[in-house]
Parts: C-alpha cells; sequence; structure tokens
C-alpha cells in the first residue's frame, strides 16, 4: 500500500519556490540550491504522501463498512447453519422412521405373498372338489331326473336317488360359492399386495429423496458460512493492512513535515546570512568610503602645503596627480525595484478569485489542509503573465501541482521571493529571464484540479505566504 517518495527531476513542486536569487554571492548560492532541491524532494514527497493516505483513508473507510456488513451477515449465517442442522437432524430421524416403515411395509409384502400363497392352494383345493362333484353327479353316477325314473327299481329307491342327487347339488353349489369367495379374496390379496409393493417403493424414494435434500441443504448451509467467514477473514486482514499504511503515511508525513520545517528554518538562516552579509558588505563600503574621504584630505594637505613651500622658494607650484583610484566596492546582490503602485507583484491573471490563501477543507481528498496560494478562476487557456521580473527555474510536472512553472525574483525587502504557477495547460518559455507581464503559460485543470483556474504561490524564504500581502 505504501507508496515511496517521487524521484526528483525536471517534474519539480513548489519546494523550488525558494530558489537562487538572481545576483546572489558565489559563496550563499551552492548551499541555498542544495537546500531548495531537498526542500523540493520534500515538498514531492508530502504531496504523494498525503495522495497516499488520502488513499488509504478511503480505502480503509470503504474496507471498515465492508467489514462491518459482512460481519452483521453472519448471525444470520449462523442460523442458517442452526436451522439446516435441526432440518437434517429431523430429516435423519424421519428416515429412521421411513427405514421403519419400509421394513414393516416390506414384511406386509412377505405376510401378504403368504396369504396369497394359501389362499391360492385354497381355491385349487376347491376347485378339484367342484369337479370331481360334476363328474360323479352328470358323468359318473348319471343322476338326471330321466336316469333317476328309469333306473330306479322302487319308490324309496328313487326317493334315495332324488335325496342324493339334491346333496350333490347342494354341496356343488357350495363348492362354488365357496370358491368364488376365495378368488375374490385371491384378487383382494393380490391388490394388497401390489399396494403394499407400491408402498415400499414409494418409502424407498421418499427416504433417498429426504436423504439427498437433506445434506445438499446442510452442505449449502454450511459452504455459505465457510464462505462469509472467508470473506470476513479478508476484509479483517485488509482493514489491518490499510490500519498499517495509513500509520505509515502518517509517521512518513510527520517526518517530512519536520525536515520541511527544518528546511524552511534553513532557509530563513541562509536568508538572514545573506542579509547580514549585506548590511556587513555596506558597512564595509561605507568604511572604504570614509577611509577615502581622510586620504583624500590627507593629500589635499599635503598638496597645499608643497604649493606654499614652492611659493616660498620661488619655483612652480607641483600638479595634482588627482586621487589614487578607488578600491573596488564588495560585490552586493541586484534589488530589483518595485512598481510605482508600491506592491511588488503584478496580478498574473485579469480574473476572479475562487479560493483564498489559508486552511480548507481539501476539494478533493476531504481533509483540512494548507491552501498555500490564490487561486484565479478563468476559462482554460486564458494566458498567465509573470508577475514580476524573474528568472524561470522550474518549468514541468509537478504532481498535484500539474504542469507548473516556479519564477526567482531575488532579493525583495531583504527576504528571498519566488512565484509560483499551477495547473497549467501549457507552458511559454521554459527556462531564462522574463519581465513583468510576459506570458508564461496558460491556464488548465492539470493535477489535482476540480476545473479550470490559476494556482498562484508565493514563497517568501521558502514558506508559502499569502500572496496578498504582495500583489
Amino acid at each position: 500500500m505504501l507508496r515511496t517518495l517521487v524521484a526528483t527531476g525536471s517534474a519539480v513542486l513548489l519546494g523550488l519556490a525558494v530558489l537562487v536569487p538572481t545576483g546572489l554571492p558565489a559563496s550563499a548560492s551552492p548551499d541555498r540550491e542544495d537546500v531548495e532541491q531537498r526542500q523540493d524532494e520534500v515538498q514531492q514527497g508530502l504531496d504523494q504522501s498525503q495522495d497516499d493516505l488520502a488513499h488509504v483513508t478511503g480505502e480503509l473507510v470503504a474496507a471498515s463498512q465492508r467489514l462491518a456488513d459482512l460481519q452483521g451477515q453472519l448471525p444470520a449465517a449462523e442460523a442458517a447453519v442452526a436451522t439446516a442442522d435441526a432440518e437434517a437432524a429431523t430429516a435423519r430421524a424421519r428416515d429412521a422412521e421411513l427405514a421403519e416403515e419400509l421394513a414393516v411395509a416390506e414384511a406386509a409384502v412377505v405376510a401378504a405373498g403368504l396369504q396369497l400363497e394359501e389362499r391360492a392352494g385354497e381355491a385349487d383345493a376347491t376347485e378339484q372338489v367342484v369337479a370331481g362333484v360334476a363328474r360323479e353327479v352328470y358323468q359318473g353316477s348319471g343322476f338326471t331326473p330321466l336316469t333317476i325314473l328309469v333306473e330306479a327299481e322302487s319308490a324309496r329307491e328313487y326317493a334315495d336317488m332324488v335325496s342324493f342327487a339334491a346333496v350333490a347339488r347342494r354341496s356343488q353349489e357350495q363348492a362354488l360359492s365357496r370358491l368364488r369367495v376365495q378368488q375374490s379374496d385371491i384378487r383382494n390379496a393380490e391388490a394388497r399386495l401390489e399396494a403394499e409393493r407400491v408402498r415400499v417403493d414409494d418409502l424407498k424414494a421418499l427416504a433417498a429423496e429426504q436423504v439427498v435434500a437433506t445434506e445438499a441443504a446442510e452442505r449449502a448451509a454450511r459452504d455459505a458460512q465457510a464462505q462469509l467467514e472467508t470473506l470476513v477473514s479478508a476484509e479483517d486482514q485488509a482493514v489491518a493492512e490499510f490500519e498499517a499504511a495509513k500509520a505509515a503515511d502518517e509517521a512518513q508525513i510527520a517526518e517530512l513535515e519536520a525536515e520541511s520545517q527544518a528546511l524552511e528554518a534553513q532557509l530563513a538562516a541562509i536568508a538572514e546570512a545573506e542579509r547580514q552579509a549585506e548590511l556587513a558588505r555596506q558597512a564595509e563600503l561605507e568604511r572604504q568610503r570614509e577611509a577615502e574621504a581622510a586620504a583624500e584630505a590627507a593629500r589635499q594637505a599635503e598638496l597645499e602645503r608643497q604649493r606654499e613651500q614652492a611659493e616660498r622658494e620661488n619655483r612652480p607650484a607641483p600638479r595634482d596627480p588627482g586621487p589614487p583610484p578607488a578600491a573596488p566596492a564588495p560585490p552586493r546582490q541586484q534589488t530589483p525595484a518595485p512598481p510605482s503602485s508600491g506592491n511588488y507583484l503584478s496580478a498574473p491573471v485579469n480574473a476572479r478569485i475562487s479560493s483564498h490563501f489559508g486552511y480548507r477543507i481539501h476539494p478533493i481528498h476531504g481533509y483540512r489542509k494548507l491552501h498555500a496560494g490564490t487561486d484565479f478562476a478563468a476559462p482554460c487557456g486564458t494566458p498567465i503573465r509573470a508577475a514580476a521580473d524573474g528568472r524561470i527555474v522550474s518549468a514541468g510536472w509537478g504532481g498535484g501541482y500539474g504542469n507548473l512553472v516556479v519564477i526567482a525574483h531575488g532579493n525583495v525587502g531583504g527576504n528571498s521571493l519566488a512565484t509560483a504557477y499551477a495547473h497549467l495547460s501549457r507552458f511559454g518559455p521554459r527556462s531564462g529571464e522574463v519581465s513583468r507581464g510576459d506570458v508564461i503559460g496558460y491556464i488548465g485543470t492539470t493535477g489535482s484540479s476540480t476545473g479550470c483556474h490559476l494556482h498562484f504561490e508565493t514563497r517568501r524564504n521558502g514558506t508559502a505566504v499569502n500572496p496578498m500581502g504582495y500583489l
């Protein structure tokens, strides 16, 4: 999650706003350049780290919300697993009941089969009886009315034969009736057997379906819980990583801010040293002037003495050779003259001010941050002009500043002054000397910008100050 500091190069940020003023003493330039280069690196690191912090903070909030949502789903998942377990227990109990019912049904099938076999045997025996009676009555003994009448030798024999025939017929009818009942019982037994077989098949299918459905429901519930727990674990780890990244970014920002403050103090010390050096130079210059005046007075007195002596000796007066050449003055810094208005900088663009210098809520990242300049709202492509004479020390990409131009104006009122112009759509000149009013670029919305505007900064001894104090 953590990003390293942006490598330093031609794309510098506003840390370069305090660069070497025009005409600084050679002894002061290297130190100031080194400090300002490091300040540029620190500023880039701060911008990148703050962007990282804003990103990580947003990700942390989102991950925390996702984690809370997932944790809120855990009770429902656990309840679903508990319900599935209860349903599985019920299904297993029902499966055991079905197994018992199946055993009873299978026993009933066996019993119905034995009963059917028994009834079938009884029916076979009855059929044999009926067949035997029929043979005796109609075929064997010839018990017909005509044969009885013909064959009876007496009235008693006739009566006995008629009585026997009646008994035979009744026996046959009873056997037939019993046979019909037995056949009906057989059909009923067959129907019961078929019904029991169907019931056994249904119970087997129901038991199989119950087991499959129960196992599937239980497996689905446990899979859902496992998946949810995996998501919770992943989000919990993500939250921990974002919190660690946020802490690292905050620590890095604190370290860079401390270094930035130290660099600003160092630049202020350099500016003070330059001011003291200028005061010393002026004092030395004054001492030289006083020494030259004293030497000139002594020379004039000596010349006057020589003239008086020549007059006494009646000889020509000596010629005045003139004063000796003056000692070279100490090198000094060039301080540009302020404009007639009394304020040093001119407005870089004639446009409405949309945001002033000071602390505000960042319009993109949402955290409280120093707005280190003044914003001028104007259409993209509007020309931007140099606020004063100076030298372009940087023109390139500046991270959150987008396309950035930095102009060093040298020593102004005893302080090193630089201006910066951010979010440009395109550049004018990228280096060299510029004069007040020269076009140095065009308004855009590059970098961390919410619309076409110019972000204009002034840096005094490396510290961002309100531009309105100079405009």
